[in-house]
């Protein structure tokens, strides 16, 4: 029973310090003004151009897993002239590997050619 009257009262003493040394501004003294608003709606700008960021990303990542990037059977729509479904349209042929380059698009080991 002591060591409840005891926390009681050191929270109401507790509470009447806070009281008399933090007192609470008055309505009319808070104010967020021009530049708060200005951080803020650079906020929401900044987190409107992310989305659409990733929006793009998302789109260039699944047009890829459809061409077969990452490995997969590309994927096709069974239209005339597409090479996995047309056999009169011929081989599908590699921008890449047409030049003589690694498909993968780095060029090798090869040490640069010196300039003249």
């Amino acid at each position: 029973m002591v060591t409840t009257l005891g926390s009681q009262l050191s929270l109401q003493l507790t509470a009447l310090v806070l009281r008399v040394a933090d007192p609470t501004p008055e309505p009319e003294d808070v104010k967020a003004g021009w530049p708060a608003l200005g951080l803020f709606l650079l906020l929401v700008g900044f987190v409107i151009f992310l989305f659409f960021s990733l929006v793009k990303r998302l789109r260039n990542v699944e047009t890829a897993r459809k061409t077969g990037v990452y490995g997969d059977a590309p994927e096709t729509d069974g239209t005339p002239g597409d090479p996995a479904t047309d056999p009169a349209a011929g081989p599908a042929v590699d921008p890449a590997r047409e030049r003589g380059g690694d498909p993968s698009g780095e060029r090798g080991d090869a040490p640069p050619t010196p300039r003249a």
